[in-house]
């Protein structure tokens, strides 16, 4: 249960980031349309103000309610607002990361203790053409104790994977056509992006991701050689 708990809370965690990359997406769409308008209708945009340009030789005047745009203040709000919405996702890692009672490292320290144990065992019944169904129930409980480790690891993962594309998509942001202020706005919100990582540990004895699997799979069949030397 504990493993189902762990894995509920960082999904939720994912979602969150999910979430911020599809207001990304539509601040895209927001920045990509006002630029569109420009360049149509030949105006510039200033801080919640419309300014008169020449088209064609003519000075023309728009009004507010003919040019569809987003003002500048209301897309720098919405920026603050998804860099106050990140800094809580890192404070939620935080905590996940700060939280002993979860039990991370008993439950990896377990799973890798079984996992040693049952490879030996099954091995054993294989080169003494044990019985069938004891060869079978060790493999099942390889499985269990493969997957105890996967609700671990695979949502962190997947965490991380979500945040590098959000710093993707602030970097794509970047390079569009924007005003002054929203551009500063931006390149703060990708300085929070590029200081503030996000990865998830076991209280700092070591990482969640994927390459614990390969150092647990490491870990288990360097144990499994010297079990063996010591068994001839």
């Amino acid at each position: 249960m504990k493993e189902v708990i762990i894995f509920h809370i960082v999904y939720l965690i994912k979602i969150r980031i999910s979430l911020l990359n599809d207001e990304l997406e539509e601040l895209g769409k927001i920045l990509i349309k006002n630029n569109r308008t420009f360049s149509e209708k030949g105006i510039m945009l200033n801080i919640g103000s419309i300014s008169l340009t020449k088209m064609g030789g003519n000075t023309k005047q728009f009004r507010k309610q003919d040019i569809k745009i987003q003002k500048a203040s209301d897309i720098v709000n919405k920026i603050m607002e998804m860099a106050k919405f990140h800094d809580k996702i890192l404070e939620a890692v935080e905590i996940v990361n700060n939280s002993i009672e979860f039990g991370i490292h008993i439950i990896m320290l377990s799973c890798l203790l079984h996992l040693i144990v049952t490879s030996y065992f099954l091995l054993i019944d294989i080169f003494l053409r044990g019985s069938p169904v004891v060869i079978i129930q060790q493999l099942i409980w390889i499985q269990v104790h493969v997957g105890r480790i996967l609700l671990i690891v695979e949502p962190c993962q997947s965490c991380v994977n979500e945040h590098k594309k959000t710093k993707i998509k602030v970097c794509e942001l970047l390079t569009y056509d924007m005003n002054e202020e929203v551009k500063n706005s931006m390149e703060y919100f990708s300085l929070q992006l590029m200081y503030c990582e996000m990865d998830f540990s076991c209280c700092g004895f070591f990482e969640i991701n994927r390459s614990l699997l390969t150092s647990i799979a490491g870990a288990v069949f360097t144990y499994l050689v010297i079990l063996f030397q010591f068994e001839d």
